[in-house]
């Protein structure tokens, strides 16, 4: 290229073959759930009770792909000067990424609409946008010294997460933390206002029926603001409402990270060969030694989060409410978030 830049484009597709559907044959489809979308929700219960926990068939599926396409320019501008910046863009999708070593845990750990079915999503692992870049400065002086400096950077898409129900809308019995597997449907905002939210209120002794149906109204009210903040707090929400958020559809912010690396080369030529004793340090994520709010890193436990309960699915009229106490969907990392320096000694020959 001009300028003595260097350029190079990559690109890698892979398809797949045979990987590994999972499905419970202790479950038996016993009713639905439908919603305003047309969309449909299998409701299961566990044949022959509870005599067995989990009857796990294995079977083929060839659902499944990715891509990812990477742009490289360099260029060394003499003197020790170099510098080099990247971007890839990519997309991953996958029916289940077989994240455990178990057959259980990968089909009950898959979110889902039917847990026994078979859905394309967005894989955990989609990085759909990064850019690497370096800038790297190396003098030599005074014979026997040598100094380096050096600065990186990488900014990437945040990582996926999906939106589960609080509750067992599919009648697997997972419900505890951890466990929940239920994909949300996002209710409009049509449904909000019309009262899609119900707040649980305590009772009043001597309360009368119509001064409790005004606190009520008033809690399912507050609870619909609530929820209409949540949505504002992150564009791609908005984007599901009307329909059953796939798996991985939400990113968390996107990252920012600055590492710094110093070195301080000693050598001598001793019988024809360079022997160098090399003091360095690093500093990661500079960005956030220099101010508190820098340098932050998304993170969400088990790639979920669950705002939205639901109860009474067996009666085939669910009842739906909305917590959830952060200003963002995700919540920040301690140790990632953090500045970190390191400091080594290296002797080559």
């Amino acid at each position: 290229l001009p300028w003595g830049i260097r350029g190079t484009l990559e690109g890698m597709y892979t398809k797949t073959l045979n990987n590994i559907r999972y499905q419970d044959l202790g479950l038996k489809k016993t009713s639905e759930i439908v919603y305003s979308s047309g969309e449909v929700r299998p409701v299961y219960s566990r044949q022959e009770g509870n005599k067995y926990s989990n009857l796990i068939l294995l079977s083929n599926s060839n659902k499944g792909y990715s891509y990812n396409i990477t742009a490289t320019l360099s260029k060394d501008f003499g003197h020790g000067l170099d510098a080099s910046i990247a971007y890839t863009f990519g997309e991953s999708k996958a029916g289940n990424d077989g994240t455990s070593s178990q057959a259980a845990s990968n089909w009950g750990y898959n979110y889902s609409n039917d847990i026994n079915g078979e859905e394309l999503s967005y894989s955990n692992f989609d990085m759909r946008h990064r850019i690497i870049g370096q800038l790297n400065y190396r003098v030599e002086y005074a014979k026997h010294f040598a100094t380096t400096i050096g600065i990186i950077y990488n900014g990437q898409s945040g990582g996926r997460y999906s939106i589960l129900y609080y509750g067992d809308a599919n009648g697997d019995a997972r419900t505890i933390p951890g466990l929940r597997n239920d994909l949300a449907y996002i209710p409009t905002k049509d449904e909000v206002a019309n009262g899609y939210f119900t707040a649980t209120i305590a009772n009043k002794p001597g309360e009368s029926a119509a001064d409790r149906a005004l606190r009520q109204a008033q809690a399912n009210k507050e609870m619909a603001d609530s929820f209409e903040q949540f949505i504002a707090s992150s564009g791609d929400l908005a984007q599901q409402r009307g329909r059953i958020a796939p798996r991985n559809a939400f990113m968390s912010e996107f990252v920012h990270k600055f590492d710094l690396h110093f070195a301080q080369d000693f050598f001598l030529n001793i019988g024809g060969r360079r022997h160098t004793l090399q003091l360095n340090a690093d500093i990661i994520n500079l960005g956030n030694l220099l101010n508190r709010g820098w340098g932050m890193s998304p993170y969400i436990q088990y790639d979920n989060i669950t705002p939205i309960a639901i109860s009474n699915t067996a009666s085939g009229s669910p009842v739906y409410s909305f917590t959830h106490h952060r200003n963002t969907p995700w919540d920040y990392s301690d140790i990632n978030s953090r500045w970190r320096a390191q400091v080594g000694v290296k002797y080559t020959f």
